[in-house]
Protein backbone atom coordinates (compact mmCIF):
# COMPACT_ATOMS: atom_id res chain seq x y z
CA UNK A 1 0.00 0.00 0.00
CA UNK A 2 1.01 3.47 -0.61
CA UNK A 3 1.48 5.08 2.12
CA UNK A 4 3.53 8.03 1.07
CA UNK A 5 2.55 11.60 2.58
CA UNK A 6 1.73 14.80 -0.19
CA UNK A 7 1.72 17.98 1.93
CA UNK A 8 1.26 15.74 5.21
CA UNK A 9 -1.83 14.07 3.64
CA UNK A 10 -1.22 10.25 2.70
CA UNK A 11 -1.25 10.03 -0.86
CA UNK A 12 -4.17 7.82 -1.34
CA UNK A 13 -6.31 10.12 0.34
CA UNK A 14 -4.98 12.74 -1.92
CA UNK A 15 -6.18 10.52 -4.92
CA UNK A 16 -9.40 10.47 -3.33
CA UNK A 17 -9.68 14.44 -2.77
CA UNK A 18 -8.75 14.64 -6.47
CA UNK A 19 -11.18 12.53 -7.54
CA UNK A 20 -13.83 13.90 -6.05
CA UNK A 21 -12.51 17.37 -7.61
CA UNK A 22 -11.15 18.39 -4.52
CA UNK A 23 -14.69 20.24 -3.69
CA UNK A 24 -15.31 18.61 -0.48
CA UNK A 25 -11.49 19.29 0.79
CA UNK A 26 -11.93 22.86 -0.69
CA UNK A 27 -14.76 23.37 1.45
CA UNK A 28 -13.51 22.35 4.37
CA UNK A 29 -10.33 23.76 4.12
CA UNK A 30 -12.29 27.27 3.70
CA UNK A 31 -14.42 26.82 6.54
CA UNK A 32 -10.91 26.63 8.94
CA UNK A 33 -9.40 29.70 7.04
CA UNK A 34 -12.23 31.90 5.80
CA UNK A 35 -10.67 32.15 2.72
CA UNK A 36 -12.70 31.97 -0.69
CA UNK A 37 -13.47 29.00 -2.50
CA UNK A 38 -12.45 28.75 -6.35
CA UNK A 39 -13.26 26.50 -9.03
CA UNK A 40 -11.71 26.68 -12.58
CA UNK A 41 -13.41 25.88 -15.33
CA UNK A 42 -12.71 24.85 -18.80
CA UNK A 43 -15.01 26.76 -21.76
CA UNK A 44 -14.94 27.05 -25.36
CA UNK A 45 -13.51 29.91 -26.71
CA UNK A 46 -10.43 32.36 -26.08
CA UNK A 47 -12.03 35.52 -24.38
CA UNK A 48 -14.01 34.00 -21.09
CA UNK A 49 -17.30 35.77 -20.64
CA UNK A 50 -19.07 36.52 -16.83
CA UNK A 51 -22.47 35.47 -18.52
CA UNK A 52 -21.42 32.02 -19.88
CA UNK A 53 -23.16 29.55 -17.70
CA UNK A 54 -21.59 26.97 -15.54
CA UNK A 55 -23.49 23.97 -16.79
CA UNK A 56 -22.01 25.09 -20.19
CA UNK A 57 -18.64 24.69 -18.96
CA UNK A 58 -16.47 22.20 -17.44
CA UNK A 59 -15.49 21.65 -14.60
CA UNK A 60 -12.01 21.34 -13.57
CA UNK A 61 -11.11 21.94 -9.85
CA UNK A 62 -12.01 23.26 -6.49
CA UNK A 63 -9.38 24.74 -4.70
CA UNK A 64 -9.44 27.66 -2.23
CA UNK A 65 -7.10 30.96 -2.70
CA UNK A 66 -6.40 34.15 -0.62
CA UNK A 67 -7.14 37.67 -1.85
CA UNK A 68 -3.51 38.10 -3.55
CA UNK A 69 -1.84 35.41 -5.93
CA UNK A 70 -1.72 33.23 -2.93
CA UNK A 71 -3.31 29.36 -3.98
CA UNK A 72 -4.32 26.80 -1.15
CA UNK A 73 -4.71 23.30 -2.56
CA UNK A 74 -4.09 19.72 -1.45
CA UNK A 75 -1.24 19.15 -3.59
CA UNK A 76 0.47 22.28 -1.79
CA UNK A 77 0.71 26.29 -1.01
CA UNK A 78 2.04 28.14 -4.23
CA UNK A 79 1.03 31.17 -6.28
CA UNK A 80 -1.78 31.42 -9.15
CA UNK A 81 1.32 31.12 -12.13
CA UNK A 82 3.15 27.63 -10.68
CA UNK A 83 -0.94 26.29 -9.90
CA UNK A 84 -2.15 26.88 -13.00
CA UNK A 85 0.75 25.11 -14.81
CA UNK A 86 1.42 22.27 -12.66
CA UNK A 87 -2.37 21.51 -11.58
CA UNK A 88 -4.95 22.78 -14.07
CA UNK A 89 -3.53 23.01 -17.58
CA UNK A 90 -3.04 19.48 -17.23
CA UNK A 91 -6.21 18.68 -15.98
CA UNK A 92 -7.90 21.10 -18.82
CA UNK A 93 -5.77 19.26 -21.37
CA UNK A 94 -6.91 16.03 -20.67
CA UNK A 95 -10.59 17.39 -20.30
CA UNK A 96 -10.18 18.95 -23.40
CA UNK A 97 -8.57 15.18 -25.19
CA UNK A 98 -11.77 14.06 -24.25
CA UNK A 99 -13.89 16.56 -26.05
CA UNK A 100 -12.43 16.82 -29.57
CA UNK A 101 -15.68 18.34 -30.64
CA UNK A 102 -14.82 21.34 -28.81
CA UNK A 103 -12.83 24.11 -30.65
CA UNK A 104 -10.21 26.37 -29.19
CA UNK A 105 -10.66 26.73 -25.32
CA UNK A 106 -10.25 28.98 -22.59
CA UNK A 107 -9.95 28.33 -18.60
CA UNK A 108 -12.30 30.74 -16.52
CA UNK A 109 -11.44 31.23 -12.82
CA UNK A 110 -14.91 32.11 -10.63
CA UNK A 111 -15.16 31.90 -6.76
CA UNK A 112 -18.35 31.46 -4.94
CA UNK A 113 -19.20 30.90 -1.25
CA UNK A 114 -20.47 27.50 -0.07
CA UNK A 115 -23.99 27.53 -0.70
CA UNK A 116 -23.71 28.78 -4.22
CA UNK A 117 -21.28 26.46 -4.98
CA UNK A 118 -23.53 23.09 -3.63
CA UNK A 119 -26.16 24.69 -6.32
CA UNK A 120 -23.89 23.95 -9.19
CA UNK A 121 -24.23 21.11 -11.24
CA UNK A 122 -21.03 19.18 -11.12
CA UNK A 123 -20.87 15.54 -11.84
CA UNK A 124 -18.78 15.29 -8.64
CA UNK A 125 -20.72 15.01 -5.04
CA UNK A 126 -20.49 17.45 -2.18
CA UNK A 127 -21.30 15.07 1.19
CA UNK A 128 -20.85 16.94 4.84
CA UNK A 129 -19.78 13.86 6.14
CA UNK A 130 -16.30 14.51 3.92
CA UNK A 131 -16.50 17.45 4.62
CA UNK A 132 -16.36 17.05 8.38
CA UNK A 133 -13.58 14.39 8.24
CA UNK A 134 -11.65 17.00 5.57
CA UNK A 135 -11.75 19.14 8.11
CA UNK A 136 -10.31 17.29 11.35
CA UNK A 137 -7.68 15.71 8.70
CA UNK A 138 -6.71 19.39 7.73
CA UNK A 139 -6.68 20.23 11.51
CA UNK A 140 -4.50 17.41 12.15
CA UNK A 141 -1.83 18.65 9.83
CA UNK A 142 -0.61 21.40 11.08
CA UNK A 143 2.64 21.66 9.24
CA UNK A 144 0.29 22.62 6.40
CA UNK A 145 -2.47 24.29 8.35
CA UNK A 146 -0.31 26.90 9.91
CA UNK A 147 1.87 27.99 6.17
CA UNK A 148 -1.96 29.54 5.20
CA UNK A 149 -1.84 32.85 6.45
CA UNK A 150 -4.41 34.41 8.70
CA UNK A 151 -6.65 36.55 7.12
CA UNK A 152 -7.27 40.47 8.64
CA UNK A 153 -10.39 41.87 10.67
CA UNK A 154 -13.21 43.15 10.38
CA UNK A 155 -13.93 39.15 9.04
CA UNK A 156 -16.23 39.78 6.60
CA UNK A 157 -17.22 36.69 4.62
CA UNK A 158 -14.87 35.85 2.15
CA UNK A 159 -17.22 35.58 -0.72
CA UNK A 160 -18.64 39.19 -0.49
CA UNK A 161 -14.90 41.22 0.46
CA UNK A 162 -14.16 39.69 -3.18
CA UNK A 163 -17.57 41.32 -4.74
CA UNK A 164 -16.08 44.58 -2.98
CA UNK A 165 -12.46 43.78 -4.64
CA UNK A 166 -13.27 44.92 -8.31
CA UNK A 167 -16.13 47.36 -9.56
CA UNK A 168 -17.71 47.75 -6.03
CA UNK A 169 -14.84 48.93 -3.68
CA UNK A 170 -15.57 52.31 -3.91
CA UNK A 171 -19.15 52.18 -2.63
CA UNK A 172 -17.90 50.53 0.30
CA UNK A 173 -14.29 52.52 0.78
CA UNK A 174 -17.51 55.61 1.11
CA UNK A 175 -19.58 53.48 3.45
CA UNK A 176 -16.84 53.34 5.70
CA UNK A 177 -15.84 56.19 5.81
CA UNK A 178 -19.18 57.59 6.44
CA UNK A 179 -19.76 55.14 9.10
CA UNK A 180 -16.49 54.87 10.85
CA UNK A 181 -15.45 58.61 9.72
CA UNK A 182 -11.79 57.21 8.53
CA UNK A 183 -10.78 59.27 5.32
CA UNK A 184 -11.70 57.15 1.82
CA UNK A 185 -9.35 58.09 -0.62
CA UNK A 186 -8.05 56.25 -4.26
CA UNK A 187 -4.88 54.20 -4.88
CA UNK A 188 -3.28 55.49 -7.84
CA UNK A 189 -1.00 52.59 -10.13
CA UNK A 190 2.12 53.81 -10.99
CA UNK A 191 4.34 50.73 -11.94
CA UNK A 192 3.25 46.89 -12.15
CA UNK A 193 4.91 43.65 -12.11
CA UNK A 194 5.77 42.13 -14.67
CA UNK A 195 3.03 39.37 -14.50
CA UNK A 196 0.55 42.39 -14.24
CA UNK A 197 1.30 44.64 -17.15
CA UNK A 198 -0.94 44.57 -19.91
CA UNK A 199 -3.58 42.39 -17.81
CA UNK A 200 -6.82 44.31 -17.74
CA UNK A 201 -5.75 44.97 -13.81
CA UNK A 202 -2.59 46.72 -15.45
CA UNK A 203 -3.41 49.83 -17.24
CA UNK A 204 -2.44 52.18 -14.70
CA UNK A 205 -4.31 55.04 -13.35
CA UNK A 206 -7.22 54.54 -10.89
CA UNK A 207 -7.26 50.99 -9.26
CA UNK A 208 -9.12 51.03 -6.38
CA UNK A 209 -10.49 52.74 -2.93
CA UNK A 210 -9.97 52.22 0.55
CA UNK A 211 -9.68 54.07 3.95
CA UNK A 212 -6.53 55.37 5.32
CA UNK A 213 -5.99 55.18 9.25
CA UNK A 214 -4.43 57.56 11.29
CA UNK A 215 -1.77 55.50 11.74
CA UNK A 216 -1.27 54.58 7.97
CA UNK A 217 -2.45 51.88 7.90
CA UNK A 218 -5.09 50.87 5.17
CA UNK A 219 -8.50 49.16 5.29
CA UNK A 220 -10.83 47.50 2.77
CA UNK A 221 -13.45 45.01 2.35
CA UNK A 222 -10.77 42.23 3.47
CA UNK A 223 -9.69 44.09 6.45
CA UNK A 224 -7.02 45.87 7.77
CA UNK A 225 -3.58 45.81 6.84
CA UNK A 226 -0.58 48.21 5.61
CA UNK A 227 -1.18 49.91 2.03
CA UNK A 228 1.94 48.61 0.93
CA UNK A 229 0.23 44.93 1.40
CA UNK A 230 -3.24 45.94 -0.46
CA UNK A 231 -1.11 47.44 -3.36
CA UNK A 232 0.98 44.57 -3.44
CA UNK A 233 -2.40 42.46 -3.72
CA UNK A 234 -3.22 44.75 -7.56
CA UNK A 235 0.65 43.80 -8.49
CA UNK A 236 1.96 47.21 -7.73
CA UNK A 237 5.51 48.02 -7.46
CA UNK A 238 4.64 52.00 -7.43
CA UNK A 239 1.45 53.71 -6.27
CA UNK A 240 0.38 56.76 -4.71
CA UNK A 241 -3.07 57.69 -2.67
CA UNK A 242 -5.20 60.35 -4.14
CA UNK A 243 -8.30 61.41 -1.59
CA UNK A 244 -9.78 63.64 -5.15
CA UNK A 245 -9.60 61.08 -7.42
CA UNK A 246 -11.86 58.88 -4.64
CA UNK A 247 -14.24 61.53 -4.88
CA UNK A 248 -14.49 61.99 -8.63
CA UNK A 249 -14.90 58.11 -9.25
CA UNK A 250 -17.62 58.24 -6.64
CA UNK A 251 -19.29 60.93 -8.64
CA UNK A 252 -19.20 59.53 -12.02
CA UNK A 253 -20.46 55.97 -10.53
CA UNK A 254 -23.15 57.73 -8.75
CA UNK A 255 -24.30 59.39 -12.26
CA UNK A 256 -23.19 56.84 -14.54
CA UNK A 257 -25.17 53.64 -12.18
CA UNK A 258 -27.13 55.11 -9.79
CA UNK A 259 -29.24 52.11 -8.75
CA UNK A 260 -25.85 49.81 -8.78
CA UNK A 261 -23.98 52.36 -6.65
CA UNK A 262 -26.76 52.65 -4.38
CA UNK A 263 -27.15 48.61 -3.75
CA UNK A 264 -23.34 48.50 -3.58
CA UNK A 265 -23.50 50.76 -0.97
CA UNK A 266 -26.73 49.57 1.37
CA UNK A 267 -24.61 46.58 1.19
CA UNK A 268 -21.46 47.43 1.88
CA UNK A 269 -23.33 49.52 5.13
CA UNK A 270 -25.01 46.55 6.01
CA UNK A 271 -21.40 44.30 6.09
CA UNK A 272 -19.86 46.74 8.32
CA UNK A 273 -22.05 47.21 10.90
CA UNK A 274 -22.35 43.30 11.17
CA UNK A 275 -18.85 42.23 11.31
CA UNK A 276 -17.03 45.18 11.95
Amino acid sequence: MNTMNINGFPSGLVKLWEKEGCLNFAIALERLTGWLLHIDWLHEGTSPDDNIKEDQMFFLRAYVADNGDGIFDVRGITDIKQFAETIIYPIAESVFTKNRSLGQVGVATRFYDEEKMKTLRISRKIEEKKIVKAMQTITQNSSFLNTIPVRQKPLIPAYKAATFTYGRCQAYAQALEDIVGIQATALIALEFKPMFAGTSCGQGGYLHSLCLHDDGIGEDSWGMQSVDLIAERFGLVKYRLDVEEHKETIENVRRNTPELYREAYQEAKRLIKEYR
